[in-house]
């Protein structure tokens, strides 16, 4: 099998090691090793677990606790830790409690735990995640040994398990010596995990945003306090769970008991650090599914009930049915940097910057139609009858939608990186030199210039609700599509990530702080905010 890019499984192992518990999940392998574990031994003089700590089994006297994690660590407690107001949230309503900091220092702390044989089947899960779309044969064959000793292992047995196959693919573990001998430091960019087991309890602490040693110090700290404040016995409630069958390949989610069908209009966000495609009501902000995806999901294009997903690391486009939200095929472009896809009444675009080419496949079979070599690492869009491709540092070009014949390049701004589509011009955003450019498609070259005259850098570039908006270090600009000028800016108390406008209101993601925010195309004022998962990358909106 193709080894799968070391990135890839270094965000995966943000997502075993810390978000373990927050996505929820149970899968139907990991509940019956759990249940196994409860039943199968039948009572015996001698201990059954091989492991240097017992499971510990609730007395009569002991109270099983519901527990609220957010309880756990007061938002008074983080503050002073981090430096900077935070504000709490339970994230989607599973076990898991993330603090965002609302002040001039950006970072977000989660907050997991979880007890005996429900830590035991979500670590289990964290490795069959992590094979869903191919893995080295020798560590599949581990994986499978960890598996069938499930029973007999206590939880820190089982950490250490996933260690040791974390350790074959090259990622580096670290023991927390000043925190016990069951506790373990982990890294990748920008994150750093801190996993403490005592006896069957398990607690993990993720902080983004902040230097790694500074990081240390501050989450020993905060796990130190999340540990006095543990019941003895507890559980957390959970919601909107989903399985995985990795047999074949394909996931497939499910919707909270109240809701039938995720069909309906919705803000779809795909969660680069937790591998998931979450859908969120635009009114309620209310979660209406979530289903796991391919690694590092990167772009994400819709097409009536079709949902298109890429990966940077693994290779992948998979499409997801929106109402079941069911994995209906993928396709393995066998390589790697899969920067865009977006979507027409015929054909899925997707822009492949290793292999420097744009891939044209079928809706919803996935089957390759059609290449367009590109020479740039940046996203294609389709619309207004073309294909429109960055073709170098200060040009574009513009390919006709049927045949792929070229048409015209166009000169445009330096790092024609961002294109949005308004009803009659195509809008590109240069980073280079934080210029818009008005594309007129039927005379093939730009009408008008914007410049946008700020000093951070342009992450962004969408059209709707009656304007172009970009979205920038200090917020979000709103542009004046006629005339062509700046008419404002929307200060945020964060770096907006993706940006798109529709169903009345602008929508922006925060990675760091994991977070969806509503807002008011006319007023700028936030109207709503939703914590969607991990890193959350791409972003469209379903009417």
């Amino acid at each position: 099998m193709r080894r799968l890019n070391h990135l890839g499984w270094m965000l995966v192992v943000v997502f075993i090691m810390a978000a373990m518990i927050s996505c929820s999940v149970f899968s139907g392998a990991a509940r019956d090793a759990a249940e196994e574990a409860q039943s199968a031994e039948e009572p015996t003089d001698q201990p059954v677990s091989t492991g240097e700590t017992a499971a510990v089994e609730p007395t009569e006297e002991e109270v099983v606790v519901e527990l609220d994690l957010c309880t756990l660590l007061t938002d008074e407690q983080v503050s002073s830790v981090l430096g900077s107001p935070v504000e709490s949230s339970g994230a989607m309503g599973v076990a898991n409690c993330t603090y965002t900091t609302t002040g001039d220092v950006m970072a977000s702390l989660s907050v997991s735990a979880a007890q005996g044989e429900e830590a035991k089947a979500l670590t289990v899960l964290g490795l069959q995640l992590m094979t869903m779309f191919g893995a080295p044969e020798e560590i599949m064959e581990d994986m499978t040994v960890l598996m069938e000793s499930l029973p007999t292992l206590t939880v820190w047995e089982v950490v250490q398990g996933t260690f040791e196959i974390l350790e074959e693919i090259g990622y580096q573990i670290e023991p927390a010596e000043d925190l016990g001998s069951t506790a373990l430091w982990g890294s990748s960019p920008d994150v750093t995990t801190l996993v403490i087991v005592e006896d069957d309890t398990y607690l993990s602490l993720n902080l983004t945003g902040m230097e790694e040693e500074q990081g240390r110090q501050m989450m020993a700290e905060l796990a130190l306090s999340a540990l006095d404040s543990l019941p003895a016995r507890f559980t957390v409630p959970m919601s909107g769970q989903f399985s995985l069958d990795s047999s074949d390949g394909e996931g497939e989610g499910v919707l909270p008991d109240e809701a039938e069908s995720a069909g309906g209009p919705a803000v779809w966000v795909a969660n680069s650090g937790s591998d998931t495609l979450v859908g969120v009501d635009p009114v309620s902000l209310e979660i209406l599914g979530r289903v796991i995806v391919n690694q590092h999901p990167y772009d994400l294009a819709g097409y009536e009930n079709e949902l298109y997903v890429t990966s940077r690391v693994d290779g992948t486009v998979l499409y997801v049915d929106r109402n079941s939200l069911e994995i209906g095929a993928v396709f393995d472009t066998e390589a790697t940097d899969l920067v865009g896809v977006d979507v027409d009444q015929d054909y899925v675009y997707v822009s492949n910057c290793s292999a420097g080419k744009i891939i044209i496949l079928q809706r919803r079979t996935m089957k390759p139609v059609e290449t367009i070599p590109v020479n740039l690492c940046w996203d294609a869009v389709v619309g207004l009858d073309s294909v429109w491709v960055p073709a170098g540092d200060a040009s574009l070009m513009q390919y006709d939608a049927e045949t792929y014949e070229e048409i015209r390049q166009i000169d445009v701004g330096s790092g024609p990186a961002l294109m949005a589509l308004s009803e009659e011009h195509l809008w590109v955003g240069c980073v280079n030199d934080r210029t818009v450019h008005k594309v007129d498609p039927v005379i093939h070259r730009t009408v008008k210039v914007i410049r946008l005259n700020i000093e951070g850098s342009l992450y962004d570039l969408t059209a709707g609700e009656g304007f172009i908006w970009a979205a920038v270090s200090d917020g979000i600009l709103r542009i004046d599509p006629d005339r062509g000028e700046v008419l404002g800016v929307f200060e945020l108390p964060f770096t907006p990530s993706r940006i798109r406008a529709g169903l009345g209101s602008l929508w922006v993601t925060n990675v760091s702080g994991g977070t969806l925010h509503r807002i008011d195309p006319l007023s700028g004022e936030e109207t709503g905010s939703v914590f969607v998962g991990d890193s959350p990358m791409a972003l469209i909106i379903s009417p």
